[in-house]
């Protein structure tokens, strides 16, 4: 939904990875998940776009006239209603929620005339940040109609994410996943590792 810098982890037990590696690598590295956690990482929530969603329907005056005479019940629910994709709703809503916030943002500028950011310019500011990068950014989209091999499909990735990078150091690492052919080349190259070594292949 939004797309900031992050550093995405994939929270698949081993016996499973075998459909993820052939989407992306036989390489990969493991860490646990109190380590992702303190590093700020917390589970995305997946929304499928073709899920549906009822709204109410904008209506002219003139409508609204017929449905107040409307008698059938059904019928007045199915003119008051209406159903859209949930990905299309998410969509018309965050254009709303930016255009509020610009002008509320507007609002305050023009009524607010004191030197220097007011204390409800800098509210507003600091609850567009926290809807930014602690919530929208943990909204992640798919398409639930496609076949679980297809690369656009990542919802068993079961995807932690964490904003900005995570800087870790050997013994953070849990667990390596390499093809074998790699074994020697990785234990000349990292010597100083001392965790759990996996072979892909």
């Amino acid at each position: 939904m939004y797309n900031p810098g992050v550093t995405c982890f994939a929270d698949i037990p081993v016996n499973d990875l075998s459909l993820h590696m052939r989407k992306y690598s036989c390489v990969g590295l493991s860490f646990s998940k109190d380590f992702i956690a303190r590093a700020g990482g917390a589970p995305v929530h997946y929304i499928p776009l073709h899920s549906k969603v009822t709204r109410y329907k904008e209506h002219t005056e003139k409508e609204k006239e017929d449905l107040k005479e409307q008698r059938d019940w059904d019928e007045m629910l199915k003119k008051m209603y209406e159903e859209i994709d949930k990905g299309k709703y998410f969509d018309e809503m965050v254009q709303e929620y930016h255009a509020l916030f610009e002008e509320m943002r507007q609002y305050i500028n023009h009524t607010d005339t004191s030197p220097g950011v007011s204390p409800l310019s800098r509210r507003i500011g600091k609850l567009h940040h926290f809807l930014a990068f602690h919530v929208f950014s943990y909204l992640k989209f798919f398409d639930h109609e496609k076949s679980d091999e297809d690369p656009d499909n990542y919802y068993f990735e079961r995807e932690w994410r964490v904003v900005g990078h995570v800087r870790f150091t050997h013994d953070d690492v849990k667990t390596v996943f390499v093809p074998s052919t790699y074994a020697r080349a990785f234990r000349e190259t990292f010597p100083e590792y001392a965790g759990q070594l996996i072979f892909t292949d």
